[in-house]
């Protein structure tokens, strides 16, 4: 067993789709700081000129004003209306994004887990058609032994992708916010063991999923679905058909993995957390099952 562990870890580090599913991460996270930083400038930008465009009022202006508010004071009981530009103090909060806040937008946004995704099915077939894999499964007693060292490489490549992240915003936020802050330390790291946990569960349910299918594009592209958005529209439109039949409160989209991941922000309860750890365990362990069935009686 240590010996496929050692091999599939070997056949990581010399992957060149895992160095370039690394620096596209690290280059979302990036863009990402300077995104949100642009649209942050605009839009203060715009607020300054809007107010600015607002208080220059004529004096002719300020007559008619003036009358129109004695008018109003006149007729208080009446219906009211109100003229020109009304501003929610929210949207002109000063408060920055800190490190936290964008490695949470990171992770709780998918935009890692579509590249773990991406690169879990890679990974995972790229030895199902090789010598390797077949002169590796003569060798060994048990296949389940195979699949085991690959999730082994999948939890350390996930580890590192997660890693990355955080090392990336803690230089790219300060940069292009200045005056970002870390946040709160022991939320951040609440976060990402829970996301870790969770993310990770999903990495093993595409392993498993790229394996049985055994075809790199259609398991991408179920890939890609999840992580966009596409099938929890699928589900609303599924939802609207079982609500007919008679169930009521009941939605598919709370069983996804996917939507558990979007669930784990900064201020996430331990209700939540541990619904999401259950949704996933399930999804994986069940994955795992039928992969292990498919993958003992395939000849590989």
């Amino acid at each position: 067993m240590f010996n496929a562990v050692r091999m599939d870890v070997y056949r990581l580090i010399h992957t060149k789709s895992a160095y370039v599913i690394l620096v596209i991460a690290m280059a979302l996270a990036i863009a990402t700081s300077g995104m949100t930083a642009l649209v942050r400038s605009m839009a203060a930008e715009g607020i300054v000129e809007t107010t600015d465009e607002v208080t220059m009022v004529s004096e002719s202006d300020s007559e008619i004003a003036d009358e129109y508010d004695t008018a109003s004071v006149e007729s208080s009981n009446g219906p009211t209306a109100t003229v020109g530009l009304e501003v929610d103090e929210s949207d002109t909060s000063d408060e920055v994004p800190t490190i936290a806040d964008m490695v949470e937008s990171d992770i709780a946004g998918l935009d890692l887990a579509l590249l773990l995704a991406i690169f879990t099915v890679l990974f995972s077939t790229a030895d199902l058609n090789s010598g390797y894999i077949k002169s590796v499964g003569g060798q060994v007693k048990c296949r389940g032994v195979l699949l085991f060292s690959k999730m082994i490489a999948l939890s350390v490549f996930t580890l590192v992708a997660m890693a990355l992240d955080v090392i990336v915003q803690c230089i790219a936020t300060p940069l292009f916010m200045h005056g970002a802050e870390f946040g709160d330390a022991a939320d951040l790291f609440k976060m990402l063991g829970s996301q870790y946990v969770v993310t990770l569960l999903f990495v093993y349910f595409v392993m498993a999923m790229a394996i049985i299918i055994k075809n790199n594009v259609i398991s991408m592209i179920i890939a890609v679905c999840m992580c966009t958005g596409i099938f929890t529209l699928i589900f609303s439109g599924i939802n609207i058909l079982i609500e007919k039949i008679g169930a009521k409160n009941f939605d598919i989209n709370d069983y996804l993995i996917v939507n558990k991941i979007s669930e784990l922000d900064l201020s996430a309860s331990a209700k939540t957390v541990g619904g999401a750890f259950a949704v996933a365990a399930v999804w994986a362990v069940v994955s795992l099952i039928a992969v292990y069935g498919v993958f003992k009686r395939r000849d590989i």
